[in-house]
């Protein structure tokens, strides 16, 4: 693996692990967060914005230093707000493949009002680091959401991402 693989296809399956990721950071001197954004070019490119027109692209660095992509998912007949984000694709990718957690995103975009509440409903919100373009990184709360209000303002101690394990029975169908 060398460094030259960021300016091919770094992330087939939209997903970097950990340890790809830690080579990638170690091989170009680039930190995770750094390297993050380096990606997130390559995140935009699977967008489907039929609607808006406007691509947005998410990278997420999950709890277990692994990188997942998101992109906003836009559906033709469809109003925008029955549309996936990119920050609700990212944190997806991000839960599909075990994550507890997002210390880390960065954005093509800002996040909207929507997507900034969606976030602080994950595990870990109040730590997460949030880079959008070239701007200085910002907190999700304060920063991005002031006077946030969540799943622990309603004392609901889980929150997505958040392991659970749920026992679902099914009954015997009577014959």
């Amino acid at each position: 693996m060398t460094a030259a693989r960021l300016d091919s296809d770094p992330a087939p399956h939209a997903v970097l692990s950990a340890e790809l990721a830690r080579e990638l950071c170690a091989e170009t001197g680039l930190t995770v967060a750094e390297l993050a954004q380096r990606l997130v070019p390559y995140a935009k490119q699977l967008a489907r914005p039929v609607l808006s027109g406007f691509p947005v692209g998410a990278v997420a660095l999950g709890t277990s230093g692994a990188l997942y992509y998101g992109a906003n998912l836009e559906f033709a007949g469809t109003a925008l707000p029955f549309t996936v984000h990119a920050e609700q694709s990212v944190t997806t990718n991000a839960w599909n493949h075990g994550e507890e957690g997002l210390p880390l995103l960065a954005v093509s975009a800002a996040p909207c009002g929507y997507c900034r509440q969606f976030l602080w409903e994950t595990a870990g919100a109040g730590a997460m680091e949030v880079h959008v373009g070239t701007a200085p990184a910002t907190s999700l709360s304060p920063g991005l959401l002031p006077a946030p209000f969540g799943p622990r303002d309603l004392d609901v101690a889980a929150a997505l991402l958040t392991p659970q394990q749920v026992a679902l029975t099914l009954d015997e169908p009577d014959d």
